[in-house]
């Protein structure tokens, strides 16, 4: 049974109980049926809980393979521009500007490229050049609320969450 259908059938069963019964058996049925309820609730609740320490587990498992991803791909990365600038150096060298693959498969032309802004020092740059990201700072607004400020469009909540030890 769904927890959620276990928690509707506890609280039908407490909402019976303020009704009033009409003898000690009725009420003794009822206060077992409640335990039994409230029972098969921890349990299912347990359950649902180890469920999301393994989602978890594998959560982190999935991150580290992630990060494992980033890196290879990267690796390639400067590898391939390490080897398109050695090729391109050598063919400078030798003064050879177009080489065709014995198969037609592809040709290698050195090309002149586009232009690019290469940045060599970034303290010297004014600040007109700069992109700023505009984001609220919710430290700050968290502050100044609790000092009790009125600050438009925000507001302190508080959210229940989960501990699982």
């Amino acid at each position: 049974m769904q927890l959620y259908k276990i928690s509707d059938k506890y609280l039908s069963l407490l909402n019976e109980n303020n009704l009033g019964f009409e003898n000690e058996m009725d009420a003794m049925d009822c206060l077992e049926k409640l335990e039994k309820a409230e029972g098969e609730f921890k349990e299912k609740a347990k359950n649902v809980c180890a469920y999301i320490l393994n989602l978890e587990a594998e959560l982190d498992s999935v991150k580290e393979v992630e990060k494992r991803i980033q890196r290879r791909r990267k690796a390639l990365e400067k590898k391939v521009e390490y080897l398109r600038d050695y090729v391109v150096f050598h063919m400078h060298k030798m003064e050879i500007s177009e080489i065709k693959a014995d198969d037609f498969s592809f040709n290698i032309k050195i090309c002149d490229g586009r232009e690019s802004v290469e940045i060599i020092n970034e303290e010297g740059i004014d600040d007109m050049y700069f992109n700023f990201t505009k984001t609220p700072n919710k430290k700050l607004i968290g502050i100044a609320i609790k000092d009790g400020e009125k600050v438009e469009g925000c507001c302190l909540v508080r959210r229940p969450y989960l501990m699982i030890k």
